[in-house]
């Protein structure tokens, strides 16, 4: 009757063990899931935006100092 209390306080314990880390690993994925597309989209955006800067700065400021110098 002993081992088998043991036994069953160790299964017990190993599932608190496993439960735990499952719900924190769980609350990590859905952090990271949620947060990866977030994460995509700002670098997307930032792409866009960053292009869109360098050929506004790459153009104009040729532009004026063809027109400066001549």
């Amino acid at each position: 009757m002993n081992s088998k209390n043991t036994d069953k306080m160790r299964t017990i314990n190993t599932l608190q063990n496993y439960y735990r880390l499952y719900l924190t690993n769980w609350k990590w994925w859905i952090i990271a899931v949620g947060g990866l597309p977030i994460l995509i989209l700002i670098l997307l955006f930032d792409l866009i935006a960053d292009s869109k800067v360098f050929i506004k700065r790459s153009v104009k400021p040729i532009h004026r100092f063809s027109v400066d110098g001549m």
